[in-house]
């Protein structure tokens, strides 16, 4: 689960201000009005099915919300190791390899962080929109995807191939893999509410704060990303 949004809250107060005329952003957007009706229907989405679910989800014991979202990380970690591997990079491919399988026995199939608590080795998480940043490919413009909410061109590219390349997906099959999505899509909008809520449904013009906010956070990761 990628909490895309957190870095960016900073970004709320001067992105809700800005109009059509004065957003550097614009020009990254050529298809606005396709974005905006994608991002209308998001909103719908959110306020009448997704946010609900997510406050009862919240209602939880914290050590049940805990397991899930130890158990759902521990999923991500076949596909991590592939990208790390796409990537060159072995301390990556070491740690995920190395979590899944520590979690997945001692960590109760997953449901505790046995690798992080006891090893030692922190979740690094990754995609293939990073493995083809890794190799210059550019972000391209901005699109607002049905369910899944900001992303560009690349990263789409990524999200297309994550979902067909990653192992686990072999073993749960498709209504396995989209159960795990919606587990994870619930997952994270409980845990990132308050950041979501600002940008939904406090700033002044929610679409260009979503934008603004992703996409210098996409920047910024891939800054991160050159420089190490």
């Amino acid at each position: 689960m990628k909490p895309q949004l957190i870095p960016c809250i900073l970004l709320l107060a001067g992105c809700a201000q800005q109009t059509a005329t004065d957003d550097p952003f614009d020009a990254r957007d050529p298809i606005r009005p396709f974005n905006e009706k994608i991002f209308a229907f998001n909103l719908a989405a959110d306020k009448y099915v997704i946010r609900p679910t997510a406050k009862a989800y919240h209602h939880l014991p914290d050590w049940t919300r805990g397991g899930i979202g130890n158990f759902l990380t521990n999923l991500s970690e076949p596909e991590n190791a592939v990208n790390f591997i796409l990537q060159l990079n072995p301390k990556g491919t070491f740690t995920a390899t190395w979590r899944f399988i520590l979690n997945s026995t001692f960590g109760m199939g997953g449901l505790r962080d046995f690798a992080g608590e006891n090893g030692g080795l922190k979740y690094m998480e990754t995609d293939f929109g990073e493995t083809l940043g890794h190799y210059g490919v550019a972000q391209g413009p901005y699109v607002v995807l049905p369910m899944e909410g900001p992303s560009t061109v690349r990263d789409t590219a990524g999200f297309a191939f994550d979902w067909f390349a990653d192992p686990v997906g072999y073993v749960l099959n498709t209504p396995g893999q989209i159960a795990q999505s919606v587990a994870e899509g619930i997952a994270t909008r409980d845990d990132q509410s308050a950041i979501i809520d600002q940008l939904y449904y406090q700033s002044l013009d929610p679409y260009t704060a979503s934008r603004a906010a992703y996409i210098q956070h996409q920047d910024a990761e891939q800054n991160q990303d050159t420089k190490q």
